[in-house]
């Protein structure tokens, strides 16, 4: 079966990066793109995806915290990775803050985001079974 991600950036461009990225992979699905939170809230709600790669500087919607958006995503099983093009202390304590699996440096991404996924997904052999038996 294979890993079901959901990609999340508000740029089209690093969305179209992603897909190329994950297109040779033959374990893995990309099932959903989102270009912001409400949208990618939406998405792992309907889609439970295994792994969410979500970029951590999206505009936040209004009247909605990055907390907000970390809690309603945290009630999801999927396991996050964070990417970012700032390796700065924000992006860290946001990472932190979404119980991240792994933050990635968008200019890694071509040598880092599969074995990423690949490890991120066997970390949470649960979100398999319980899809399977759902």
């Amino acid at each position: 079966m294979p890993i079901r991600v959901v990609i999340a950036d508000d740029f089209d461009a690093v969305r179209r990066t992603l897909r190329g990225l994950l297109k040779p992979a033959d374990d893995i699905e990309l099932i959903g793109e989102a270009a912001d939170y409400a949208e990618t809230l939406r998405l792992v709600s309907e889609l439970h995806p295994d792994v969410l790669v979500m970029d951590l500087h999206m505009p936040v919607p209004h009247r909605m915290t990055a907390a907000d958006i970390g809690r309603a995503i945290a009630q999801s099983p999927c396991r996050i990775i964070a990417i970012s093009v700032w390796v700065d202390e924000l992006a860290q304590e946001i990472a932190q803050s979404l119980d991240a699996v792994a933050r990635l440096d968008k200019s890694e991404m071509p040598r880092t985001l599969l074995p990423a996924i690949r490890s991120a997904a066997a970390s949470n052999t649960n979100v398999h079974r319980a899809r399977d038996t759902g």
